[in-house]
């Protein structure tokens, strides 16, 4: 059966720099739960989390704020202050 397809492209990539003892406890993680590699756990991992934080309220209205915040800052023109020099 192929693996189902999200509506949503991966199109970012996240690097994550751990310890060696970090890593060693992925790596054991991993083995424990049968995962193909310790990337595809920690993958797992970061997806469960996120997909749980998607219906926080808190969450859903950072991300109301940051995408109205960015919708003004694409219409807005900013003027910045004229310099003058001295004398003038």
């Amino acid at each position: 059966m192929p693996r189902p397809r999200s509506p949503n492209p991966r199109n970012h990539q996240l690097l994550i720099r751990l310890t060696s003892d970090q890593w060693d406890l992925l790596v054991a993680l991993a083995h424990l739960s049968e995962a193909r590699s310790p990337n595809d756990f920690a993958y797992s991992l970061l997806t469960r989390r996120l997909d749980q934080a998607a219906d926080d309220p808190l969450v859903q209205a950072d991300i109301a704020n940051r995408q109205a915040f960015a919708a003004r800052a694409t219409t807005e023109v900013v003027q910045l202050p004229v310099r003058r020099k001295e004398g003038d």
